[in-house]
C-alpha cells in the first residue's frame, strides 16, 4: 500500500482512528489566538508495541487516547498530526487501512496520510519535542463512577456555573468525596445543583477531597464520554489537576484555585415534600414561557389542595393547572425565573423509569415562605433555587 520511497511510521484501522481524532478535535485549539502554539493544533502520537498513544491539549485540558495498530513490526516512533487535516483526510478517505508515512526528513519531515489510491500531504512539520510533556496517570486508584453516571452528574450541574471572570471560583463544579459519596456541586448565586453518587467502593480512594474542576471542560469531556461505550472511570485528583480515566483514554482537566461557597449551609433544612408531576409542569411553563419577558421574568406557583396553578408574571391571566400526588408542604405562592425552573426540571430525562404506578415521573418540591430557598429534589439530584422578589 505504501510507496517504497516512504518511510512508513504506523498503520492504522481508518475507523478507529477516525473516532479517536475526532474526540482529539474538541480538546484541540480550532485557531492560532492569544500566542497559542501551532504545535497545540495537533496530536502527538508515540508508536510502541501494538498500540499508539495518542495526546491533544490546549494546556488546560488535555485527552490521552490509545488506538491499537494494524502492523506490529513497526519501529517505535513519535511523530505529529494537525488534527483538523488529519480528520478531513480519514473523512475523504474510504480504504480500511491508512497509513502514516515520512516523505524524508524522518519524523520531523514532511507527513503524508497513505490510503490505496493516494497519498494526502499533512501540514506541518512539527518537532513532537515541542509538543507539552503528559504522563499517563494509569487505570487505577482514584474513586469509580460509571461514566453514564459521570455524563448525567455533569449535565445536571454544569450549566449553573457562572462564566463571570470577577467570580471565578464559580465558573467549576466542585467535585467532593465525603463519607463514601461522590458529590458534583455549582452555583451562580441564584441556584445550586447537586449531584450525589453513592460510591460502590470507597475504601479505593481517598476518605475526603475536594477540588473544583472548570465547568466547560467537564461538559466538553461529557460529549466524548457520550460517544464512547458505557465503562467505568475513575477520577484520580492531582495537586493542580484531576484526571478521568476510562479504558483506553484519559481526560486531564487542570483545576481552578478560588474558595468554593459552602454549599451544605445553602442547603434548606426542609423534611416535607410535595411531590409534582414533572412533565406536566415541564410542559405548562413551555406553553407560558412564550410570554416571558426580560421586565418581568418570574413565573408563579401557587399551591393548592391536589394542584398548583402556574401563573405567567406577564400574564397574570394565563394559567395553567398541574396535578400534585400529596398535601403541599405550604400553601400559597412563590414566584420563580422560569427558566431556572426549566433547568431544574431538565434532570427529568425519558430515559429515566416511570414510578411504581406507571405514571409520569415525580419531583419533589419543598419550601417553606415566599422568601426563602426552595429545594426540587429527583433521583441523585437536589437543586436550590432562590425566589424571585414578590414585586418581581
Amino acid at each position: 500500500m505504501v510507496n517504497a520511497s516512504l518511510k512508513t511510521l504506523a498503520v492504522f484501522d481508518r475507523k478507529r482512528l477516525l473516532a479517536v481524532a475526532e474526540n482529539a478535535a474538541r480538546f484541540t485549539p480550532r485557531n492560532r489566538k492569544d500566542g497559542c502554539h501551532e504545535v497545540l493544533q495537533t496530536a502527538r502520537f508515540s508508536v510502541a508495541g501494538c498500540h499508539a498513544d495518542i495526546i491533544t491539549t490546549t494546556l488546560d485540558n488535555s485527552a490521552f487516547q490509545v488506538c491499537p495498530l494494524c502492523a506490529n513490526d513497526t519501529e517505535p516512533a513519535t511523530f505529529c498530526l494537525h488534527v483538523a487535516a488529519l480528520v478531513s483526510a480519514l473523512k475523504g478517505s474510504k480504504s480500511e487501512t491508512i497509513a502514516v508515512a515520512s516523505n524524508g526528513g524522518g519524523i520531523v519531515g514532511p507527513l503524508l496520510i497513505v490510503d490505496d489510491i493516494c497519498s494526502i500531504p499533512l501540514p506541518g512539520p512539527h518537532d513532537p519535542a515541542e509538543f507539552p510533556t503528559f504522563t499517563h496517570a494509569g487505570n487505577f486508584g482514584g474513586v469509580r463512577i460509571q461514566s453514564s453516571e459521570l455524563i448525567d452528574a455533569i449535565r445536571s450541574t454544569a450549566f449553573a456555573c457562572d462564566p463571570s471572570p470577577n467570580r471565578y471560583a464559580m465558573e467549576g463544579v466542585q467535585l467532593e468525596v465525603a463519607d463514601g459519596m461522590l458529590h458534583f456541586v455549582a452555583t451562580d448565586g441564584h441556584r445550586l445543583p447537586v449531584y450525589s453518587h453513592k460510591l460502590a467502593d470507597p475504601g479505593s480512594g481517598p476518605d475526603k477531597v475536594s477540588t473544583l474542576v472548570p465547568g466547560a471542560a467537564l461538559e466538553k469531556m461529557a460529549s466524548n464520554l457520550a460517544s464512547l461505550p458505557d465503562e467505568p472511570v475513575w477520577i484520580q485528583f492531582g495537586e493542580h489537576d484531576a484526571s478521568f480515566v476510562a479504558g483506553t483514554c484519559e481526560y486531564r482537566i487542570r483545576t481552578l484555585e478560588g474558595r468554593f461557597p459552602r454549599w451544605r449551609d445553602a442547603m434548606p433544612s426542609i423534611t416535607q415534600f410535595t411531590r409534582i408531576d414533572a412533565l406536566a409542569l415541564r410542559d405548562a411553563l413551555k406553553r407560558l414561557l412564550p410570554l416571558w419577558r426580560e421586565d418581568s421574568p418570574g413565573i408563579d406557583l401557587e399551591f393548592w389542595d391536589g394542584h398548583v396553578t402556574v401563573r405567567s408574571g406577564a400574564e397574570p391571566d394565563s394559567t395553567i393547572n398541574v396535578p400534585i400526588t400529596t398535601d403541599a408542604s405550604a400553601f400559597g405562592t412563590i414566584i420563580f425565573d422560569a427558566r431556572f425552573v426549566l433547568d431544574a426540571l431538565a434532570v427529568v430525562r425519558d430515559k429515566r423509569p416511570r414510578n411504581d404506578h406507571g405514571n409520569c415521573p415525580l419531583i419533589e418540591f419543598a419550601w417553606k415562605n415566599a422568601d426563602c430557598a426552595a429545594l426540587f429534589s429527583y433521583g441523585n439530584v437536589r437543586h436550590v433555587l432562590m425566589p424571585l422578589a414578590r414585586h418581581r
